[in-house]
């Protein structure tokens, strides 16, 4: 575990930076948290790995490396969710955050992640904003920023989904991915639910993934299966629905339903996320519900789980071993079978959801993601990149 943890003196650093970076996030599944309690204890310090948020994660770092030093762990900087990035400050520190780690230097960036490496990241996350839609001097503002800092780094890239729909601003989105000496963490924009529902976003977001080297999707849900399909060397996926997408700094986020407070479970065979309490009032209330045989659920239904505390870590628990199960199995695969992998599980998935139609009979839609993926799979040539003319 020793490459997957370089410090500031370490010999990893003498490699080149996108090279450092991809060896720790390569074949490996990331979750993405605000907890460190036992959920922790249970990850596999040789395929996964944990990335903590939140202001308190000095003492969430901390805690991890008491008691599981061999887990690969990084930091999610607030900048990601709380500002938005502009010419003169592509990289952002709160102040509060930087007084606390004693950042009163000229350059508190380089700084911040120096501080993470301190307290013994796998990988140091920058600072990066938001990046405003059609924002082209901002996106070169942020290229040049995380280019001055030293590796090995990952540079989150928090965009709208219309960086990715539209063909001139993907583009330039991959010019500017290009152009960077680090690998970067792609996250998406949407606080009224999943992004690659938009139009010519899943194509959009393939076709980054072909081109940029080293990348990989950040605050993903299970399309970031099709990322790693499309070549990204590893997957970052939230805990919580709030943590598989950005929402726009300033603004709140939406919930489908806020007064169903049931966790979120995931159904392997139908690639997507349902609230237990929907699947027990929706699907379930006049037929048997799905049982899981899992043996964290040991053949129980998975419609069970309610808002209380133990429940709610349960479903979460379940959520784990299955998309733990679904990034091996693509994984496992040669680079160019994965993309076939990926088509045939939702190809699978929306054959299921008929079967589930007609057995508590009245129609399932599927996820709108489905449709944009097939969009996808049957897009052609590849978007060429250009230059971003500095």
């Amino acid at each position: 575990m020793a490459e997957l943890m370089p410090d500031s003196g370490s010999t990893a650093t003498t490699a080149h930076p996108l090279v450092c970076g991809v060896r720790v996030l390569d074949k490996r599944f990331w979750t993405l948290t605000t907890e460190v309690g036992p959920a922790v204890q249970a990850l596999d310090a040789e395929t996964q790995g944990i990335v903590v948020r939140g202001s308190d994660w000095v003492s969430k770092l901390k805690t991890i490396r008491g008691f599981r030093p061999d887990l690969p762990v990084m930091v999610e900087p607030p900048s990601c969710d709380m500002h938005v990035a502009t010419v003169k400050s592509p990289l952002w520190v709160p102040i509060d955050e930087g007084g606390d780690l004693g950042l009163f230097e000229d350059d508190p960036c380089a700084l911040y992640v120096q501080a993470q490496r301190d307290l013994g990241v796998s990988l140091a996350v920058a600072p990066t904003g938001q990046i405003a839609a059609q924002d082209w001097a901002t996106l070169k503002a942020l290229v040049d920023a995380v280019n001055a800092l030293a590796g090995p780094l990952l540079v989150p890239l928090v965009v709208s989904p219309g960086w990715l729909s539209e063909v001139t601003l993907l583009r330039q989105l991959i010019a500017a991915a290009r152009r960077m000496s680090h690998p970067v963490a792609l996250g998406l924009i949407d606080g009224n639910g999943d992004p690659l529902e938009r139009k010519g976003v899943a194509t959009g977001y393939r076709r980054f993934f072909e081109q940029v080297t080293g990348a990989v999707p950040w605050r993903a849900d299970l399309s970031g299966l099709g990322a790693v399909a499309a070549g990204a060397p590893g997957l970052v996926i939230g805990q919580l629905p709030s943590q598989r997408r950005f929402t726009e700094a300033g603004r709140p986020g939406h919930a489908s339903n806020p007064k169903d407070k049931t966790p979120a479970v995931l159904l392997a065979d139908l690639a997507r996320y349902s609230r237990a309490g929907f699947m027990h009032t929706d699907w379930f209330a006049h037929t048997d519900p799905i049982q899981c045989s899992l043996r964290c659920c040991q053949g129980r239904a998975l419609d069970r789980f309610s808002h209380r505390a133990e429940d709610v870590q349960a479903a979460l628990a379940h959520n784990h071993v299955v998309l733990s199960r679904l990034a091996r199995d693509c994984f496992s695969r040669a680079p160019e079978d994965r993309m076939e992998w990926f088509k045939q599980y939702l190809q699978n998935a929306t054959v299921e959801h008929l079967r589930l139609g007609d057995r508590i009979g009245k129609p399932v839609s599927e996820p709108g993601m489905f449709r944009r993926w097939r969009e996808a799979f049957a897009a052609g040539v590849p978007t060429s990149s250009v230059s971003l003319g500095v």
